[in-house]
């Protein structure tokens, strides 16, 4: 199943195809939500912020710059704002305590993280029929495989540097 991100305007529901189970990260899918309703002229930081009654944009532009987490109260905005039902809304609350698990300052156990990424993994397998997707630090150390061959390559004894045969 797509996740559909609903939001009302002008008492008109809008709809952008986002699937929350595509994002590991909370920061990844509001930014992509938020890109998405800008995008399509449907909203602005400005008025996503008092969408969700924030008299400022400050915490907004915090969690956005990842200078602090999502409250649970914000979270829950977000998810009743783009209609998000429980299924996609207990992901995104899974995805920040994955991520604040991660965190420097971390109080989970080794056994809880394991949980929370096993909860998710689950929960993505379930829903979400495009296939696995990984997040943009995996994607970086797929992306440059060839650097590890190289290097491996280079240092055998017998290397000849012939760049027609490396390319």
């Amino acid at each position: 199943m797509i996740a559909i991100i609903r939001h009302v305007q002008d008492g008109e529901v809008m709809k952008t195809e986002i699937s929350v189970f595509q994002f590991e990260r909370f920061r990844d899918f509001l930014e992509s939500v938020l890109a998405s309703s800008i995008a399509n002229q449907r909203t602005t930081l400005s008025k996503l912020t008092t969408m969700l009654g924030y008299s400022s944009q400050r915490s907004l532009g915090m969690v956005l710059n990842g200078q602090r987490f999502p409250s649970l109260r914000m979270i829950e905005r977000i998810s009743e704002q783009f209609k998000l039902n429980p299924q996609e809304d207990k992901y995104l609350k899974l995805i920040v305590e994955a991520e604040k698990a991660k965190s420097k300052n971390s109080v989970f156990s080794p056994k809880e993280i394991e949980s929370i990424y096993k909860s998710m993994d689950e929960m993505r397998f379930k829903n979400c029929e495009q296939g696995y997707s990984i997040d943009i630090d995996q994607f970086r150390h797929i992306s440059v495989w060839f650097h590890l061959v190289i290097k491996q390559l280079v240092s055998t004894p017998k290397f000849q540097e012939d760049y027609d045969m490396l390319s």
